[in-house]
This record gives C-alpha cells, sequence and structure tokens, in this order.
C-alpha cells in the first residue's frame, strides 16, 4: 500500500506552490504556478479569479496517482491581502497589501493609538469602503482558496491577537462594524470540511480528503522551523520579511509589535519589512533585465570577497516600511555609487542593505533587554547560501537552514500531520524538523559590517525628512 501523503498550498501574490510531504516530514513532489502579470485591475486591485485558475491549472499538472495518495491538504499564504465575501458568496476584487492609495490614513489611525499593522488595514478598509453595497465578509487569500475548496467562509488561524487577520472589537472601534464582517475563527490543525465533491471527482483527490485549516505563512513558517521555543528567532524572507522571535519575555520596544504566542506562556515580538525580496526583484527586472534565479546563480558562484568590493550602502525602502519605522513616505536608496560600481556591487549592497534592515530589529530587541539564542532562516532567501553567509556575518552570529528550505509548505503539512495523528505540534515539529547547514560569521567581515551598520543608521535618520518632501 502506498505511503499516505499531505498536501501544503502556499498562496502568494505571484506565485502559488504546491508540495507533497510523507508522515516522515520528507518533500516528495513539489508544483509551482505563477499568475499572470496582468491581474491588476484599472483602480490597482486584483480579480481573485486569477488566483484560483493558477490553483486549478496546477491541480491539471499533478499525476491521478499522486493527488489519489492526499489524506488532507493545507492552505497558507500572505497577507495582508483583502478579499471581500458577500452572504450570496459574491466576491469582490482583492485589495493588496502593496496598494499605496490605501494607506492615505495610516498616520491618522496610529496617531488614535493602533499599532502600525492595524492603522494599515484600517486605512485600506476605509479607503476601499464605498465599493461595497451591503456588509462583506473579511478573507485572506489563502480563505478565498479555501472558500473555493470546501464552500465554507473562514478565517483560517489560531483566535490569538497577532494571529487573526481580523478583530471584531477593533473593527467596531474604528467604525466598520456595519461595513464588514468577521468570519468563524478556524483554528490551525483543525477540519474545516471535506474537498467540494466536483473539486475532488474532476480533478482526481480522494473523496475522502480533508481541508486542514492553516494560517498566515508567515505562522507556517514558525511551525516549520520549529521556532517554539524561548530565544528562537525565524527569518522569514520572500518578497517581503518578517522577523520574529518566540520570547517568554514580554518587553516593550520601539518599532516591533508584541503578541502572545501561539502556544500558552510565550510571547511573539515581530518586526516585519515590506519590499526586502521585492528589492531584489525590481533591481533584476526593471534595471538589469536579469531573472532572479541567473542573478543568484551568478553571485553565488562569484568568488570574489564580497564584503571588500565597495562599500556602497542600500536602503531597500521601495514602497514605504513598516518595522521599525512605520512610514510611507519612505524610498530606496543607493548611498555611495562610483564609477567602479557595476551591476553585482549594487545587486549585493541589495542583499546587505536587507540584512541591515534584519540587524536594525534584532539589535533593538537585544538592547530592550530580550534573549536570543539562535536563529533560523527560511523562504527564498535561505536557499542562497552567500546570502546566509551574509546575514550571518552582519549579524554576528550563527545562521541556522533547515532541510525544507520553504519551511513554510512543511509548516502546513505538519497541521495537516497533528490531525491525521492526533497528536500534539511539538512532538510533530522534534521529528520532522531538521537542520542542514549552519553558518558561522566571519568575524572579519563582521568588524566591517559594524561600521557600514552605523552608516546605515544614520542615513536613514538623515533622509526621514527628506522623504516626506517627495510626497
Amino acid at each position: 500500500m502506498k505511503e499516505v501523503l499531505f498536501l501544503a498550498i502556499d498562496m502568494g501574490l505571484t506565485n502559488i506552490k504546491m508540495s507533497f510531504f510523507n508522515e516522515k516530514g520528507e518533500e516528495l513532489f513539489k508544483y509551482s504556478g505563477k499568475c499572470s502579470i496582468n491581474y491588476f485591475t484599472s483602480d490597482g486591485l486584483i480579480n481573485p479569479e486569477i488566483w484560483w485558475k493558477t490553483v486549478l491549472n496546477i491541480f491539471n499538472s499533478i499525476p491521478s496517482d499522486v493527488k489519489k495518495r492526499v489524506y488532507s491538504l493545507c492552505v497558507i499564504g500572505q497577507g495582508p491581502t483583502i478579499i471581500p465575501i458577500d452572504d450570496d458568496g459574491h466576491v469582490y476584487s482583492a485589495i493588496p497589501w502593496l496598494e499605496k492609495k490605501g494607506n492615505s490614513s495610516v498616520r491618522r489611525y496610529m496617531q488614535s493609538g493602533y499599532d502600525g499593522q492595524t492603522a494599515t488595514v484600517l486605512s485600506k478598509l476605509d479607503y476601499f469602503s464605498h465599493m461595497y453595497e451591503k456588509p462583506v465578509y473579511l478573507l485572506q487569500l489563502y480563505d478565498y482558496i479555501v472558500y473555493m475548496l470546501t464552500g465554507e467562509i473562514v478565517n483560517c488561524s489560531y483566535d490569538k491577537d497577532g494571529y487573526k487577520s481580523w478583530d471584531s472589537r477593533i473593527l467596531e472601534s474604528a467604525g466598520f462594524s456595519n461595513r464588514y464582517r468577521v468570519p468563524k475563527i478556524c483554528e490551525p490543525a483543525t477540519n474545516v470540511s471535506f474537498l467540494k465533491k466536483d473539486i475532488s471527482s474532476q480533478f482526481g483527490f480522494n473523496e475522502k480528503c480533508k481541508v486542514i485549516s492553516g494560517a498566515p505563512d508567515f505562522v507556517a513558517g514558525l511551525i516549520g522551523t520549529g521556532v517554539i521555543y524561548d530565544g528562537m528567532i525565524c527569518d522569514r524572507g520572500g518578497t517581503s520579511q518578517g522577523v520574529t522571535l518566540c520570547s517568554a519575555s514580554n518587553i516593550e520596544v520601539d518599532g516591533v509589535f508584541n503578541k502572545p504566542f501561539m502556544f500558552d506562556d510565550l510571547w511573539k515580538i515581530s518586526g516585519v519589512m515590506n519590499t526586502s525580496g521585492k528589492s531584489i526583484e525590481w533591481f533584476c527586472n526593471s534595471v538589469i533585465k536579469m531573472d532572479t534565479d541567473e542573478f543568484f546563480s551568478r553571485v553565488n558562484g562569484d568568488i570574489r570577497d564580497y564584503v571588500s568590493d565597495s562599500d556602497l550602502i542600500f536602503l531597500p525602502y521601495l514602497n514605504g516600511e513598516r518595522s521599525p519605522y512605520w512610514d510611507d513616505s519612505f524610498r530606496g536608496v543607493f548611498f555611495g555609487l562610483d564609477t567602479d560600481d557595476d551591476w553585482y556591487s549594487m545587486g549585493i549592497s541589495i542583499m546587505q542593505g536587507v540584512c541591515y534592515s534584519i540587524k536594525d530589529i534584532i539589535s533593538r530587541l537585544r538592547k530592550g533587554g530580550y534573549f536570543i539564542r539562535s536563529l533560523r532562516e527560511t523562504g527564498k532567501q535561505s536557499m542562497s547560501d552567500l546570502w546566509n553567509q551574509m546575514k550571518s556575518d552582519v549579524l554576528g552570529m550563527e545562521i541556522e537552514v533547515t532541510r525544507i528550505r520553504e519551511s513554510e509548505l512543511l509548516g502546513a503539512a505538519i497541521w495537516c500531520m497533528s490531525d491525521y495523528f492526533n497528536t500534539g505540534i511539538h512532538e510533530i515539529v522534534r521529528k520532522v524538523v531538521m537542520i542542514e547547514k549552519v553558518f558561522f560569521p566571519n568575524l572579519t567581515n563582521t568588524e566591517k559590517y559594524e561600521r557600514l551598520f552605523e552608516t546605515y543608521l544614520e542615513l536613514v535618520s538623515n533622509t526621514k525628512s527628506l522623504f516626506r518632501k517627495l510626497k
């Protein structure tokens, strides 16, 4: 008898990934699809049907004998993308997190006492509220896919502040309770429903295939890296960046936000950056006209001493910045360009700039008194050994990389396994999360990076007021 498989689906704005795991947490098959680049409507919104059609196209490409072995699947994804749906099942255009027009009231909401992340979401809800003739439920991208797979309108997440996408109390305090509704919470590792019969029959899935609740991708990343103990940090690098510390302490530090961890007696201390990986995508696509995979192949294979080539500094703020500055007027900057700089030194400076932004957050946590014992990488950035080494050098600490580099997918599979085995998350994590590589800091490089980091901070400080003059 062939072994049972668990399907993890990771919904990004442009890329959708599907991985099939066995009971040992081994990734046996992987498929992906790219959404059409022309999915934005004239007002900057997105037609959600594009995502659904891409999911179905990927389903069609998967061999039937693989799909028949799937016991359960779990959908995770990026946020905060907003997809409204009404009681009649009408799905409205999605509001992507990068949509700038919806950020006009962020500062006003922050001045009213909301944290930066909440203020950003409320500002978008305010700006686009005229689009809905009657009250709508608020879904995330992965919630929308769950709805299409099951017909259930739910929010997949832990029922805790800092994890659930929407809070009815906050919506009420902001005056939105009559316009927006919060679906019921379905906590990770619980069964939402079986696949709809038309989906299972059309695409060849087992008719008893369960849809297990997931959560935002950053939460799945914590599970998939095993960052569920005091003092551990997960650095999740994708289009945007998330740095999350699991801590037994709860200390207020400017620029980051503190929320209860998913497990009792721990806290989630988080910093999120807008356009870290996006900066590399922009540079490759718009400046040097090079595919990002080719870029990483070339810089990873270059034997030059990357740290000493140039003192060029890049601020990775192409679309404003969240942590630790919470200012949508911020912009990207190359500082120190000279005639010796080329695509290589500029690309390396972008990677270094992302490292500095991570160090900015972690330094604040250390100064605030937090205990930090390890850092684990996940996401696309973790696939670059050069970038992993660079982070180790900049931060002056060991960097651990797990066997499954895109550990968000493993996290989704772990939730499926928890339901299948009726076993707690901690026990499964101990069995399936494994460290593949450890990167140690080159102290000579670390010393130079300390000097450049101080210049980076001074550059941020000196350009703050100038950015606002550009608006």
